[in-house]
């Protein structure tokens, strides 16, 4: 957390799968919005870092999709309004949050969400060498098996754990444990149910999508048309970057003064 202004909307950052505060992406951007005087807070996933999920907690939590936490954040902050600010999957979890969630007592405060390098294709990742799916899923690993006596205790069992951990891959997580606290029959159907796109009709404030046309891992899909029927939606595609980085020689975020600028 970081403190400023009252009188400023509040940052609230939601990272990618297994980011946190120290993240280099998340910290430029904390950085960028401190020197204009906002507070900043950044959301960490439970069981994220050496964290683990309390064993007295009643359900099995989808840590991938869960606005709960969102919601109570945005509750607690004293300023009037926040802006939400998403990398990747926690841009994902901002777009759900604001459009089909039914964690909204504090929604009302939230007056402007940015969502940057969003998968709107979540098959794409799949055609990926196996080499970077692992690559990509290897922060799942530490996640998982910090956890374990929470997930056996909610009835994933160790098959399940191990076959997480020896494929290392995202998509063997949604399979293992995603689709259970989603209840839906295959990984398939969840992707179908929490795609972007669909949603991008129904967001009710102005919203910010920023990709790269390199991302490596999102690829080049950007549903334009369905952003064009929105007016409050605006979209920015840099052409280099790739996930995450649009770092410049000088340190500066050319994402980060965007999402900045776009904000004030």
């Amino acid at each position: 957390m970081i403190n400023g202004d009252i009188s400023k909307p509040a940052i609230v950052i939601t990272p990618y799968i297994c980011g946190h505060s120290k993240s280099a992406c998340v910290r430029r951007l904390a950085n960028e919005f401190s020197q204009s005087g906002h507070s900043v807070y950044v959301l960490l996933p439970r069981g994220s870092l050496d964290t683990k999920f309390s064993l007295e907690c009643k359900k099995l939590r989808c840590e991938v999709i869960d606005s709960e936490d969102i919601d109570t954040l945005v509750g607690l902050i004293p300023n009037k309004q926040v802006i939400l600010a998403g990398y990747s999957l926690g841009a994902l979890n901002i777009c759900y949050y604001m459009t089909k969630s039914q964690q909204i007592v504090n929604r009302s405060k939230v007056t402007k969400i940015i969502m940057s390098y969003v998968e709107f294709d979540y098959n794409y990742v799949l055609k990926l060498p196996s080499r970077i799916q692992k690559g990509i899923g290897s922060c799942i690993v530490p996640y998982v098996n910090n956890n374990r006596e929470y997930f056996y205790k909610h009835g994933i069992s160790q098959k399940s754990i191990d076959n997480i951990v020896k494929m290392s891959t995202v998509y063997q997580y949604d399979q293992e444990i995603t689709i259970k606290t989603w209840k839906t029959k295959s990984v398939q159907e969840y992707y179908d149910l929490v795609s972007i796109t669909p949603m991008i009709k129904d967001i009710q404030v102005p919203a910010l999508f920023i990709s790269t046309a390199d991302d490596i891992i999102t690829g080049p899909l950007v549903p334009f048309e369905e952003m064009k029927k929105n007016d409050l939606v605006n979209s920015v595609v840099f052409n280099y970057g790739n996930h995450l980085g649009t770092a410049t020689s000088d340190g500066r975020d050319m994402v980060c003064q965007l999402i900045s600028q776009w904000c004030q």
